[in-house]
């Protein structure tokens, strides 16, 4: 889903690695290490290979379900001091996230847009907009769409 936050980032010369359950080519300038969070080991192998490879990011960008606080843990202390990005769906709203993993994480929310006949999800291409907008505009929170009222949102 953030494929395209990886392509911007790498055509604006960073040096990006993903960390993803299924390796995709993504292009030669993104290095992808195949991991799933919500296997026991799985990320803390998959960060350390991909640090060792490529170095500590400046940067995390990351999405990762509420049933998997572990990860979010183990993101957290893998990132030290380095800005970190927490992308959250928008179930978030309505059941906030663990206090400990918004720790020192700047947050971009997702939710929903609401037309003229009917609401709808946010396209792939409209969540990447937000998170790099978060990226250029740092600030505690950003929100991608719009969080209510909860009976427009999408079934």
């Amino acid at each position: 889903m953030l494929a395209g936050v990886c392509r911007t980032l790498a055509s604006r010369g960073w040096r990006v690695s993903a960390l993803a359950r299924h390796e995709r080519d993504m292009g030669p300038a993104i290095r992808v290490f195949e991991c799933d969070y919500s296997q026991p080991g799985s990320l803390e192998s998959g960060i350390e290979r991909a640090i060792g490879g490529q170095g500590q990011p400046a940067l995390w960008v990351t999405w990762i379900h509420s049933h998997a606080s572990a990860a979010e843990r183990a993101v957290r202390e893998a990132a030290g001091d380095a800005q970190r990005i927490r992308v959250l769906g928008s179930g978030h709203t309505q059941t906030p996230a663990p206090e400990d993993s918004d720790a020192g994480a700047e947050t971009v929310l997702l939710g929903f847009v609401i037309e003229p006949n009917q609401s709808r999800w946010l396209t792939h291409k409209e969540i990447c907009a937000g998170v790099l907008r978060a990226i250029d505009q740092p600030c505690a929170r950003t929100v991608v769409g719009v969080l209510g009222p909860d009976a427009s949102r999408p079934s």
